[in-house]
C-alpha cells in the first residue's frame, strides 16, 4: 500500500508488512487471566491485519506485552499500528510516545538489524513527509512525535 501525501511524497508500507510477516497471528493471544480480554482477542482475529482500525487496537496497544500478548504478537501487529499512526494520527487512542515505549519494552535495540532498519526507514520517511508537506497539521504532528522521541531519550 502506498499513501500519497504532498506532491511527489509517498510512503510505502509494504516493506514493513514484508519484514514482519513471519510473525503470524496466533490462534489466541495470551493475556492476564484476571483481565477481561476475550472480546479484544476476538476483535483482533475478526479482520485481516490491514483492515484493523484504531478501535480494534485500543486495548492491545496499551496492554501489549505487559498483560496481553508477547513481543511476537507485538511484532505481528506493528506494521498496521505504525501505518495507522502515519495515516490517521489524530484519531490514535494514545500518543505516539506509547508506541515508542512499547518498542523500548520489546527491547528494540536487540532486534534483528533488518527489522530495526525497516522501522527506522519508515519513521524517517514519515518525518521527511511531514517536514516537506507544507501543511500546518503535518507540522503539528511532527512537533508531537519529535517531542515524544525526546521524552524517551
Amino acid at each position: 500500500m502506498h499513501i500519497k501525501y504532498a506532491p511527489n511524497m509517498e510512503i510505502n508500507f509494504q516493506e514493513i508488512y514484508q519484514e514482519f510477516k513471519h510473525y503470524p497471528l496466533k490462534p489466541s493471544i495470551k493475556g492476564c487471566p484476571h483481565c477481561e480480554l476475550k472480546s479484544v482477542n476476538s476483535s483482533l482475529h475478526s479482520k485481516s491485519l490491514e483492515s484493523l482500525s484504531w478501535d480494534d487496537f485500543q486495548v492491545f496497544i496499551f496492554k501489549s506485552m505487559t498483560t496481553f500478548g508477547d513481543v511476537e504478537d507485538f511484532k505481528h501487529f506493528l506494521p498496521r499500528i505504525f501505518e495507522l499512526y502515519i495515516t490517521d494520527y489524530w484519531n490514535a487512542p494514545y500518543d505516539f510516545e506509547l508506541l515508542l515505549s512499547k518498542l523500548t519494552y520489546a527491547k528494540f535495540e536487540s532486534w534483528e538489524q533488518h527489522e530495526k532498519k525497516t522501522i527506522k526507514v519508515l519513521y524517517q520517511s514519515w518525518v521527511n513527509q511531514l517536514q516537506t508537506s507544507g501543511l500546518q497539521s503535518d507540522l503539528e504532528i511532527l512537533e508531537d512525535i519529535e517531542s515524544d522521541v525526546l521524552s524517551l531519550s
